[in-house]
This record gives C-alpha cells, structure tokens and sequence, in this order.
C-alpha cells in the first residue's frame, strides 16, 4: 500500500499559445504568463497478488488519485483556455478525481487483465465552480482486457480490447469542437526477446 502526497507552487506558470489549444494565427506560438498557481492532492494505491492452487494466481491493484488546483492570481490571456482568470479559478484540462481498478488470472506461461478506468470531467477553460454543459470534457469510464500467452521464453503473444464496452465521451473541445475518446479498439502484437 502506497500514500503519497504532492503539492507543487509555481511561482510563474507559463503556456505556449498553439493551435491545439484554440488560438488563433495571431497569438500562435506566443508565450503566456499564467502567474503563481498551487496544485495539491494524494495518490493512493494498493496491490496484492493472491495464490490460488495449481500455480495459478490472482493480481489485483486499486489506484486513485485527487487533485486541487488553482491559480493564486488575476489576469486577462489571449490563450482561449485561459481568458479573464480570477483568483481562485481551477486550470484547464486537469482532472480532480482518476481512479482505476485491475484484476488478473495468471499462470506459468499466460495471463490475463481487466481494467476498468474512471475520470472525473475536466475544464477546457479556466473557471471556478460546476462546468457549464457543453464544455469541457466528460467524466467517463472504461473497460479495457489484456492477454498474453508465452510460448517460450523468448517467445509471446500479446492482445488487448481497450474500451471493450465502446463507451463514447469526450476528452477535450479544442481545437473548434468536441474530441471524441478512443473508441473500441483491438491490438495484436508478438515479442521476442533475443
């Protein structure tokens, strides 16, 4: 079991304006003085691997992560994530609440991995209080699997399904609009170890 706290000041934050970021051919490539910020919180973890008969064993880990954040200063930026800040207001695109939570089956020469993953929604703009609907990105969770097989040492098949029930949310709405999340997708890859 881990416990870990974290507290960073910044004393004079700074941001590159891009296109990513929703600037405009204007302000690209500008730097931007975003002043004292402060973000705090605790990540927490716990892992075991229980033994169960005939070689077979069970991993099991439980992660989580909370995180405060704001600014310590005023300032108006031509950055559109930042815009009019007030003191106090949280950043951009930094989530308060992630957590995860994987259980395995493994033997000698396989194993295998459910992931199931949550987010707390996000900000896109600097701000203080709930985020108005249609911005910022979701809160979501999703469902990934992962297997291995070894056929010799040196030798392993791998594959995984990530977001196995096809969940559909949006990560972030910069540039100009909504981005949707990774989709169903499958991966099939083979190591060899030389």
């Amino acid at each position: 079991f881990e416990l870990i706290y974290f507290f960073s000041d910044y004393s004079n934050l700074t941001a590159v304006c891009t296109f990513s970021a929703g600037c405009g051919a204007a302000n690209l490539n500008q730097q931007i003085n975003a002043g004292r910020v402060e973000i705090g919180g605790i990540e927490a973890l716990w892992q075991h691997e229980a033994l169960l008969a005939n070689g077979l064993r069970v991993p099991m880990a439980v992660n989580y992560t909370f995180t405060e954040h704001a600014f310590q200063e005023s300032f108006t930026s031509a950055n559109p994530q930042y815009g009019v800040v007030r003191k106090g207001f949280e950043l951009p695109y930094v989530p308060r609440h992630r957590a995860n939570i994987s259980l395995g089956l493994a033997a000698q020469r396989w194993g295998t991995n459910l992931s199931l993953s949550y987010q707390s929604e996000m900000r896109d703009q600097a701000g203080r209080g709930d985020i108005p609907e249609g911005q910022g990105a979701d809160d979501y969770t999703v469902l990934d699997l992962a297997a291995h097989y070894d056929f010799s040492p040196a030798l392993r098949i791998t594959g995984r399904v990530d977001n196995l029930l096809d969940e559909e949310y949006v990560v972030a709405r910069r540039p100009f609009g909504a981005r949707p999340g990774k989709p169903r997708s499958f991966q099939l890859g083979l190591r060899y170890d030389y």
